[in-house]
């Protein structure tokens, strides 16, 4: 069987939030890194400020899952980035207010420079394969930082305060490794393990050729991901490298007799991820995927945020949110149209509890007490269901950033709303109608990569071990472009379905052509390189798979 996957049924785009038991744990800390500052502040009598420490907490959702000896690295670097993002925000309304008396003239600089910013962060966040919870809160902060200071907050104020979360965040993320230091390493060695189990029972079961190659494809990722997660914690030698270590001669077919162990094998352990240069060099063409992705995203800005604009809406970088919500970490059509109408259900539901809570006339110790939980929901919900998220961060959001009064919190709830039907509304239309046919370029740009990585392995791992440099190197960068040209197929398939279905044939031979030249390389004898009558074999194979010979046109 040699057809692409199918697509996705609304109802479990809708209802599915895989992991969502599991992550309590990190959900209490998250309503720690708020409670605890914001209550020391209205202790202190700073209770009206209280609630903008949220805006540096959300720094800990980036930390998650990573081992603590870079987590604090990338809290404070994700930190900085929200504060930079809320001082940009904040002190350019205040310039504005000071120098355009003309609201929407303001309202329009807001615009651009919230579009390019969200450009920007969902290029960045694209290409260098970030993951939940995506870009989104960067600009959630740009865009209440101009908000809070147009009404009559200091700047110096809102920075304080995200800068006080940033430094919970920091210290609330670091506290675990106090009992549980190896808890990330082990659960990425878990994961891949299994990834590679089940790969090895369906091709043992003889399942059919897609099912197989998706499940390879899932347990490259995997080997991948938990590599580079035992080079961050510093723990490539040991009980939990040998495991993994094993797990990788498993998915390649090593012969018997082969070392299951690191320090015994006499070579380095795989690379971790490339840099984040490499990946965004790599990202640096117009048909990549970050590149539509930001593209589309940036036009949906601006025209969401200028009928806010002439609408007079209030709150065009709400329109800008919106869109960022279903274009952040470049979605295919289906699943992005899919995901609108679920952040559009959610945002919903966050403006009738906005509305809820609002009416009940919370003190500031109630308001703080209750984004201590909405923290918590979000932190919940936020990598298993961003829909269901939406619900929380929606009023947190509002909570920070809007005008008191009975009459406000309806004007403000219906504003909203409208606005974010916009955004949604031109986010989904950009991906159907903006560079229509970006998949086939982008599926063929990973294809002609894919090819020439692997040539270019096979050629130097025919002349030396495959092992160290320079050939180690580029069994890492075709692992990359592997994972890129999987994300690229299965984009294509849900975009255009009949186009894919003739294509796919080709597209699974080009990566399991690839993947064959890095099993290739790892069943090497030790020491020695890949044997001419195995490189022989691979490139008659690739020969045949020129991509401009193979497959429908990409116009």
């Amino acid at each position: 069987m040699t057809t692409p996957p199918p697509r996705p049924r609304a109802w479990q785009t809708f209802l599915s939030a895989p992991g969502l038991g599991s992550r309590w744990p990190v959900a209490v800390r998250s309503a720690l890194t708020l409670a605890v500052p914001a209550l020391g502040m209205w202790l202190a009598g700073h209770g009206a400020y209280a609630l903008l420490v949220a805006l540096g907490t959300f720094a800990m959702l980036y930390g998650e899952n990573r081992p603590f000896r870079v987590r604090w690295r990338v809290v404070a670097t994700i930190g900085a980035i929200l504060i930079a993002s809320v001082a940009a925000g904040g002190y350019l309304s205040e310039l504005l207010q000071s120098r355009i008396t003309d609201a929407n003239l303001r309202a329009a600089v807001l615009v651009v420079v919230m579009s390019l910013l969200a450009g920007t962060a969902v290029f960045i966040g694209t290409a260098v394969r970030a993951g939940p919870p995506g870009p989104m809160f960067v600009v959630l902060t740009a865009g209440v930082g101009w908000v809070v200071v147009s009404h009559g907050i200091d700047p110096a104020i809102v920075v304080g305060c995200t800068a006080l979360g940033v430094a919970s965040s920091l210290v609330v993320s670091m506290a675990p490794a106090l009992w549980s230091r190896d808890k990330p390493q082990t659960a990425a060695i878990d994961a891949a393990i299994t990834a590679v189990g089940r790969f090895l029972d369906a091709d043992s079961a003889s399942t059919a050729e897609l099912a197989a190659q998706a499940s390879r494809n899932v347990a490259g990722e995997q080997l991948h991901n938990a590599w580079t997660v035992l080079h961050d914690a510093a723990q490539t030698d040991g009980e939990l490298a040998d495991r993994l270590w094993a797990a990788h001669q498993r998915l390649a077919g090593a012969p018997d007799g082969t070392s299951t162990e690191v320090t015994e094998s006499g070579y380095p352990p795989p690379l971790p991820r490339p840099s984040i240069v490499h990946r965004l060099s790599e990202s640096a063409h117009a048909h990549t995927l970050p590149a539509y992705s930001a593209g589309r995203l940036v036009i949906a800005s601006l025209l969401a945020g200028a009928l806010s604009i002439i609408l007079a809406l209030g709150r065009p970088d709400w329109a800008i949110i919106a869109v960022v919500l279903v274009l952040q970490m470049g979605p295919d059509r289906v699943r992005g149209s899919l995901r609108g109408v679920q952040r559009m259900i959610g945002t919903s539901l966050g403006l009738a509890l906005f509305v809820v809570i609002h009416s009940t006339e919370p003190n500031q110790l109630t308001l703080i007490l209750l984004l201590a939980a909405l923290n918590f929901l979000i932190e919940l919900t936020v990598a298993s269901n961003y829909g269901l998220a939406a619900v929380f961060i929606t009023p947190l959001a509002l909570l920070m950033s809007s005008p008191s009064g009975a009459n406000a919190v309806w004007s403000t709830a219906g504003s909203r709303l409208a606005e974010t039907t916009i955004g949604v509304t031109l986010a989904i239309a950009s991906l159907w109608v903006l560079w229509r046919h970006g998949h086939r370029a982008t599926l063929r740009l990973a294809q002609r990569r894919t090819l020439g990585r692997a040539r270019a392995l096979l050629d130097v791992a025919v002349t030396q071990t495959p092992l160290r440099p320079p050939a180690s190197t580029m069994r890492r960068d075709l692992q990359w472009t592997l994972l890129g040209a999987d994300t690229a197929g299965s984009n294509a398939a849900l975009d255009e379905p009949a186009w894919a279905k003739v294509e796919w044939p080709h597209h699974l031979s080009v990566c399991s052509s690839a993947y064959d030249v890095l099993a290739a390389c790892w069943r090497a004898p030790t020491g020695e390189p890949v044997d001419a009558t195995t490189a022989d074999r691979l490139r008659a194979r690739m020969r045949g798979l020129n991509d401009d010979d193979a497959g429908p046109s990409a116009n």
